[in-house]
């Protein structure tokens, strides 16, 4: 566990810097220099997109990540897993062909500006996708913190350059969307520059020798995670493109902003996860179980503290967030959405390493089960709220759907692996910030609303930071704040 906390302490300080600058983006220029439909319409298109690329490589992110320990040239994975990208690629380009006239009649009555960037769509799914397989070989070379600190800080400082231009009128919005999603291919290129310099990747051409059986096994492997994949995004992103259709490019503008607050959240999980799942892959693959439970129940320990404390500081200051934000009144009807959204974000947490170890596993095909019943569940609720509650029905049918889930992957893996990870201090993490949250949330805005945040942030701040030291209540996550105490030489009664 000691790797993983040091690979994700500093991935951690790379998201949330990534998370500063997406907030100055995201909640302080994109409000002040475009409108809620014009915010609405790149989300849009993003969510199109991010239904595309994990399915457009034929699941060779997929192979590439669960096959990698059974070659020894890493390099031999990542070629096998590129030349799989560009098939599949290929063979979108029919699909995308079929499916043109049934994305006009979808969009066209309540965002038909979405309409000319169809095939700009196709272009930026296959360079995503090809730019997300370099990043993923960067992680399993033990690189994950690099990676995050491109994907994360690096693209956020090119979009807020980019829309800094736009402010001053240096080109028009139809160029800005171009533009900010060719940020994402810049990303991939220099990501490879990194791993080329660090003499990690190397331009050679050999593809694995992989016997009958195995050929076998990625096939069956791929079908089954290119399934899944397709039912997971569809599940995850449903909400936006049913809104883009059903309520108009504005809504999905204002459920952008909600949204995003609520993605910080899950910061720590995209940290964490990422980092462990390549050694719980190990762990699996050599029968070391116990040690597999172990990750798993101190991840969700310790997601449940972090991601708990940003959920109560966000929730008890949504209302003052709103408030400062530039022109927050076209976007203050998303606040019950953030509190939904956040909600079920912290129950995400609760799932772990979940994924990561059914995975690894021989029991990979529940993943896809997971992903179907999400799927249906996602577009049924989408289906029956929308309608009737607008943005607020679409979060509403995110944290049900999030719920189910959730109970289902405990009840599947307390029957495989007869593990239950819950116990007291669990409990204790979620009665804590319970009482923690209905005590700031009820703190009455204080002369204003930028002193109201840093008056409640402080409060549970302080809060936080007696409760872990009083329980101890997490070694791993005392010992990485203590250490990095020690090396920042900051007061030493700010240890844990």
């Amino acid at each position: 566990m000691s790797s993983i906390v040091k690979q994700s302490s500093i991935g951690l300080i790379a998201n949330y810097l990534g998370i500063l600058l997406g907030f100055i983006n995201v909640m302080i220029i994109m409000p002040y220099v475009l409108l809620p439909e014009q915010i609405g319409l790149i989300n849009l298109i993003f969510s199109v997109i991010a239904v595309v690329y994990p399915v457009l490589d034929l699941s060779a992110l997929h192979i590439m990540n669960r096959y990698f320990t059974h070659v020894q040239d890493k390099q031999e994975i990542f070629n096998f897993s590129f030349v799989l990208a560009i098939i599949g690629a290929l063979l979108f380009l029919l699909l995308f062909v079929l499916f043109h006239p049934i994305f006009d009649f979808y969009y066209q009555k309540n965002s038909p500006v979405i309409l000319p960037y169809y095939w700009w769509i196709y272009i930026v799914s296959i360079f995503l996708s090809l730019a997300t397989l370099i990043e993923y070989f960067g992680i399993i070379h033990g690189r994950y913190h690099v990676t995050v600190f491109f994907k994360e800080v690096v693209i956020r400082i090119g979009i807020f350059i980019l829309l800094g231009a736009y402010a001053l009128h240096l080109f028009t919005f139809e160029t800005y969307i171009y533009l900010h999603y060719m940020m994402y291919v810049v990303i991939g290129f220099l990501i490879l520059l990194y791993l080329k310099y660090s003499q990690l990747f190397v331009f050679k051409f050999k593809l694995p020798a992989f016997n009958r059986q195995q050929k076998i096994n990625i096939s069956k492997f791929g079908f089954l995670t290119i399934l899944s994949g397709l039912a997971s995004v569809i599940a995850i992103r449903i909400d936006m493109i049913m809104l883009g259709s059903m309520d108009g490019l504005k809504g999905v503008g204002i459920y952008t902003i909600a949204l995003f607050m609520a993605t910080i959240i899950e910061i720590p999980k995209r940290v964490i996860l990422p980092s462990s799942a390549p050694i719980i892959r190990v762990f699996v693959k050599n029968n070391e179980m116990d040690k597999v439970f172990q990750i798993h129940y101190k991840t969700i320990l310790n997601l449940m503290i972090v991601s708990g404390f940003i959920f109560v500081i966000l929730i008890s200051n949504v209302k003052s967030i709103y408030e400062v934000m530039p022109n927050g009144h076209f976007y203050v009807s998303g606040t019950s959405v953030v509190v939904f959204l956040g909600l079920s974000k912290i129950i995400e947490m609760l799932a772990g390493s979940n994924d990561e170890i059914i995975l690894a596993s021989k029991y990979y095909i529940f993943n896809l089960l997971y992903i179907i019943i999400l799927m249906g569940l996602a577009v049924g609720f989408n289906f029956i709220f929308i309608p009737k509650y607008g943005l607020l029905g679409a979060a509403l049918a995110t944290l049900i759907c999030t719920s189910i889930i959730v109970v289902i992957k405990f009840i599947v893996f307390k029957r495989f692996f007869n593990y239950n990870v819950f116990d007291v201090q669990i409990l204790k993490v979620i009665l804590f910030y319970l009482i923690l949250g209905l005590f700031l949330f009820f703190i009455p805005e204080i002369i204003h609303p930028i002193f109201s945040i840093l008056v409640k942030s402080f409060l549970g701040s302080v809060a936080v930071f007696v409760f872990l030291k009083k329980t101890q209540i997490s070694k791993d996550l005392l010992a990485l704040v203590n250490e990095n105490i020690n090396r920042f030489h900051l007061p030493q009664w700010l240890k844990l």
